[in-house]
């Protein structure tokens, strides 16, 4: 059952080459046809102002970390990246 499973998704899926391809084959789950609709739309991340703002933000956010890092002279940040407690 798995193999005909991972053959199908294969066959689908994985020798399509761009988003319009993967959208006319209609094998998309309903709930993610609007969101993959919504992204084909979309300028390319270089044109997306949205996407060019983001990106600056987080190279500021960067530069502001190791800048406080260095004044402190801290080798290191330890941050959780997973809110999962033990089991």
């Amino acid at each position: 059952m798995e193999q005909r499973v991972l053959v199908t998704v294969k066959d689908a899926i994985c020798f399509m080459e761009n988003l319009g391809e993967i959208l006319a084959s209609q094998t998309l789950h309903p709930s993610i046809e609007k969101p993959m609709l919504d992204g084909q739309a979309e300028p390319p991340p270089d044109r997306n102002p949205s996407y060019v703002a983001a990106e600056e933000s987080g190279r500021r956010l960067a530069r502001a970390v190791l800048e406080s890092m260095d004044a402190i002279k801290l080798d290191a940040v330890v941050y959780p990246s997973w809110n999962s407690p033990p089991h």
